[in-house]
């Protein structure tokens, strides 16, 4: 269970800071997750780097990360604040961990350390790959459709009725509440 994961995380395999010394290697992880779904990331690793550097100058963007032992990225968080909300902007973890709870205790943390500088509100952004979406259900809170388009007919059209399909069945929810 999520709470038993979260408990049992064993800290001491793993260093936490609060700043990236490698993104290349987050970026690495975080494509990663797309890939094993086989779907493309939504951004290249120099528009990932770009759009971090442009935002972490400000502390819009606020991260959290593991280190295994021997200083590789275990996983990692960036949350992108604004005011008195948090947006779960990205998330990497490498498949070697994934029975850790690393992933779920850099989240728990992040959120008690959002909190505490002032952070009210917390939007876990898309669920559009199923497993993601199942893993943040997890943590309570509404699940929210956004709207998207693509062609009718394209690869990326099916991937979503499918999607909506196996979600529906999966979280009991029909697609005006899901969907929007």
């Amino acid at each position: 269970s999520l709470k038993r994961n979260i408990k049992h995380c064993d800290l001491k395999y793993f260093n936490l800071s609060h700043a990236f010394v490698d993104l290349g290697a987050f970026y690495e992880l975080w494509s990663q997750t797309y890939l094993r779904q086989k779907i493309h990331p939504p951004l290249s690793a120099e528009g990932f780097k770009a759009l971090y550097g442009h935002f972490s100058s400000d502390r819009t963007f606020q991260t959290i990360c593991a280190y295994n032992v021997d200083g590789r990225l275990a996983a990692g968080v960036i949350f992108l604040v604004t005011g008195k909300t948090a947006y779960y902007w990205a998330s990497a973890l490498n498949n070697l961990y994934s029975a850790s709870g690393i992933n779920q205790f850099l989240l728990w943390e992040g959120l008690q350390v959002l909190s505490r500088n002032g952070v009210t509100d917390f939007d876990f952004v898309g669920a559009d790959i199923l497993s993601i979406a199942s893993y943040k259900k997890k943590f309570g809170g509404d699940l929210v459709g956004h709207t998207r388009a693509w062609a009718i007919g394209s690869k990326r059209a099916h991937f979503v009725r499918s999607a909506k399909m196996l979600t529906k069945k999966l979280l009991g929810k029909n697609d005006k509440d899901f969907f929007g």
